[in-house]
């Protein structure tokens, strides 16, 4: 997965049941760290019963 420079944050993404909030931290093709709502996920994956608002921070290297 490569972020694009311009893409840093989204707010109000739409995932199944979920709305979510979305802050990505660098540049590059890896994923460092992935975290949903502070609490960090060993695969960049979100849960498929996801709901409400969710906070996802992605930070690439």
């Amino acid at each position: 997965m490569l972020a694009p420079h311009f893409l840093k944050t989204g707010d109000g993404l739409h995932f199944r049941n979920a709305a979510l909030s979305i802050h990505v931290e660098g540049t590059g093709s890896r994923i460092k760290k992935f975290s949903v709502n502070g609490r960090q996920l060993d695969m960049p994956l979100l849960p498929a019963d996801i709901q409400g608002q969710a906070c996802v921070s992605v930070e690439m290297t």
